[in-house]
């Protein structure tokens, strides 16, 4: 007994035939996709020969892009720096008038009188060293 099965007309794997208007929006689609397509109009050889460029563009970019952070980075560090300045100067000036303040004749007096020292009242005397005979 031989059971084998009938053949069948044509392709089996053939899909079922489309309408008319499908086809047509179809084949619209595909030329609008094939316009926008860019790799049609780039060659790949061009494409390669470019890709030196393309890198090195790549890297002038972040070189840009380190240099604006380093930008940014200083420009704080400087700000930071001008506010301590003036803090300080503000710091310099408070001593100055203190030390100012402090140091005048009365409040010397003042403050080492708890010491038993006194203001002398007889004004200084010039001490004189006779000078020896250059002999010859």
């Amino acid at each position: 007994m031989n059971m084998m099965k009938p053949k069948k007309k044509g392709n089996a794997f053939r899909k079922p035939a489309r309408s008319p208007r499908s086809t047509a929006r179809r084949r619209q689609f595909l030329q609008v996709f094939r316009t926008m397509n860019l790799f049609d109009h780039i060659k790949i050889r061009s494409a390669v020969k470019t890709m030196p460029f393309i890198f090195f563009l790549a890297g002038w970019g972040l070189v840009f892009i380190a240099n604006s952070y380093y930008t940014e980075r200083t420009i704080r560090d400087i700000d930071q720096v001008n506010r301590e300045i003036k803090e300080l100067k503000s710091e310099y000036i408070t001593t100055k008038s203190d030390l100012m303040i402090k140091s005048g004749q009365s409040q010397v007096a003042n403050a080492v009188s708890h010491m038993e020292l006194e203001e002398s009242r007889v004004a200084p005397g010039r001490i004189t060293v006779p000078q020896p005979p250059q002999g010859k």
